[in-house]
């Protein structure tokens, strides 16, 4: 049951709606959780082995979050250093694991013929519950509500493609929610352009792509490489900004108002100003739980300055792991990665920038890296991708 499908907008998102509005507000996010977990039941009834990970991975991360609370250290002053260092080494287990998990999953799903076991929303509530308990140990946010919490980690607006939102943020986010008629409009029409951008735009787009893709497969020239690489690179954004405005403004109706995902990315010059916009909340994961811990931990040394430098390089291969890892996906990812590496430690980037002149040219660049990188989330295979080149 996807945000697209007859039965989530004629029946599942009435229903929701209507017993969200009818519930007081002091019970209203406790119905809002209700309805999300209602909502993984129903969209998982064809795989309940999903309902059972999702529960036993939010269940464990709630109540890991409660022992590793650093308000729970103050209570018992003889223990904190313990404590700290425990809070600790359960983020760095929780980190690793999320991680290891979501690759073998991701593994596991590209295996065959592409439709092994992947649960519905896990390249989400993973990212979540490493969120939910890195912000807890450092004490951005207590643990006061297990109501702010358990919604946090089955919130159902974002449980298909994202968009990723830490944990904090969706505190603060839900502690300004707007029960009025303006939040709900204004979420019916982001819903609505959100559905136009990824069915009426992005799917149009796909079908025409796939035509010249399997007409011309053995003959691709020029002309058909140039049309099928304008073609990926516009429906891979509108489909990823269509799912990521249907998400937002459903969660704009139930009066939480989340962050934007996506910038301006098709009209920027430079690669790197690409990459920047397009799954924000996810690069905001990587640097605040990934890149700047790293550095931090690596100091002023030469590893800790190498991985400041290569960061967004680092963060557009973690993108290619996310989305898909696939031996294509994880290709482009590394010349994509390399490029834009290359292109900022050398200053093109900047450049480029700082002259009007250049932007023409910088466009084009970004316009072909971006086109490779989406194109490997498509194709079957490396030797696929080849062909396409």
């Amino acid at each position: 049951m996807l945000f697209a499908s007859a039965s989530f907008i004629f029946l599942f998102l009435p229903l929701s709606l209507a017993a969200f509005y009818l519930t007081p507000k002091r019970h209203r996010r406790q119905m809002l959780l209700i309805v999300s977990v209602l909502f993984y039941i129903l969209a998982n009834l064809s795989s309940p082995l999903s309902i059972a990970v999702m529960a036993v991975a939010v269940t464990a991360t709630y109540f890991t979050g409660l022992l590793i609370s650093p308000r729970r250290s103050i209570r018992r002053p003889g223990q904190t250093q313990a404590d700290g260092r425990r809070g600790s080494a359960a983020v760095l287990i929780a980190t690793v694991a999320a991680l290891a998990i979501l690759i073998a999953l991701r593994i596991v799903r590209n295996s065959g013929d592409g439709t092994g076991y992947f649960p519905l929303g896990a390249a989400i509530w993973l990212l979540h519950c490493v969120s939910y308990l890195t912000d807890i140990a450092r004490g951005d946010v207590q643990p006061d509500s297990p109501w702010d919490a358990l919604l946090y980690l089955t919130y159902f607006p974002l449980m298909v493609v994202g968009p990723v939102v830490r944990y904090k943020v969706f505190v603060r986010c839900a502690e300004q929610s707007e029960y009025n008629v303006n939040c709900a409009a204004e979420g019916m029409r982001m819903f609505a352009v959100g559905f136009i951008e990824r069915i009426a735009v992005a799917a149009v787009l796909m079908d025409a792509y796939e035509k010249i893709t399997d007409n011309a497969a053995s003959s691709m020239n020029y002309v058909l490489g140039l049309c099928a690489a304008a073609l990926i690179f516009v429906t891979s954004f509108f489909a990823l900004v269509g799912w990521s405005d249907m998400a937002r403004g459903l969660s704009m109706i139930f009066g939480i108002r989340l962050p934007d995902d996506f910038g301006s990315a098709l009209t920027v010059c430079t690669p790197s100003d690409y990459f920047s916009r397009v799954f924000r909340g996810l690069g905001e994961w990587y640097c605040d739980y990934i890149k700047d811990p790293l550095c931090a931990a690596l100091g002023r040394s030469e590893a800790g300055r190498a991985v400041e430098t290569i960061g967004l390089g680092c963060g557009i291969l973690w993108l290619a792991v996310w989305l898909k890892c696939s031996p294509a996906m994880l290709l482009v990812g590394l010349i994509a990665s390399a490029l834009v590496t290359i292109l900022e430690l050398s200053g093109a980037d900047g450049f480029v920038r700082s002259h009007k002149w250049l932007w023409p040219l910088g466009w084009i660049v970004t316009f072909l890296v971006a086109s490779v990188f989406w194109t490997g989330g498509v194709v079957g295979s490396v030797s696929e991708l080849g062909e396409m080149a």
